[in-house]
């Protein structure tokens, strides 16, 4: 079992100095991460670049960004420049958005939401490795991509943002995290450990290595 972390989990609608002033803060009084949402304000890719700049330990990444809005390719050439501006500290944060939010604002179709986040994980993870991705899957493919830089020469993990039971099994079999809403129950929380133990055995996996991100909405003032 993976020691409790913190982190704070900042809103792309916040202005860049408060943004960067956070991470700062967060950074000097030793939490674990810099976490950025990503709806309709700033491009958290590209903040969580300059976050990278004025931070020294924490992690930082995507919670989350979504899979209907960029390619899983364009996902893995981002998270791989942004591990090597934070010197190895990336983590790439991966779901859905609601489907208002794709159909509406992106012109996407929401479709196969399960299917397309295992796929979209599997693609990323062939392509950090520096292996020239051949994937065919049910939701979503690439061919023929690689890297024309150096890959990571760690292990960048990806979470998958779940809420219903197929998305935290889906999460217990590709991911190296889940990531729930912060609106559930004691009971809601040990359904979806239940959910994410059926998803990690079936993949073969042993879901206490998965960690498990339980989010706290909070205003300071």
């Amino acid at each position: 079992m993976k020691r409790a972390r913190k982190g704070i989990m900042v809103h792309d609608g916040l202005t860049l100095e408060q943004i960067l002033g956070l991470a700062r803060q967060a950074d000097e009084r030793r939490f674990d991460g810099v976490f950025m949402v990503e709806e309709a304000g700033y491009n958290s890719l590209v903040a969580l670049g300059a976050v990278a700049t004025v931070t020294r330990r924490a992690q930082v990444g995507s919670s989350i960004c979504s899979i209907y809005t960029r390619s899983a390719p364009i996902y893995a050439m981002a998270v791989n420049t942004l591990n090597d501006l934070s010197g190895g500290r990336a983590l790439l944060g991966l779901g859905t958005s609601p489907p208002y939010f794709v159909r509406h604002w992106h012109d996407v179709p929401w479709e196969r939401p399960v299917g397309r986040i295992k796929d979209y994980v599997r693609i990323i993870r062939a392509i950090l490795s520096g292996e020239k991705v051949d994937h065919a899957g049910k939701a979503a493919s690439s061919r023929d991509f690689q890297l024309s830089v150096s890959p990571p020469r760690n292990r960048i993990p990806i979470y998958v943002g779940a809420i219903g039971p197929q998305m935290v099994r889906a999460a217990g079999e590709v991911a190296d995290g889940v990531l729930l809403s912060p609106l559930v129950s004691e009971e809601y929380l040990a359904f979806a450990i239940e959910r994410l133990r059926e998803g990690a055995e079936s993949a073969g996996r042993d879901y206490r290595e998965i960690e498990i991100g339980a989010p706290i909405i909070t205003t300071v003032d």
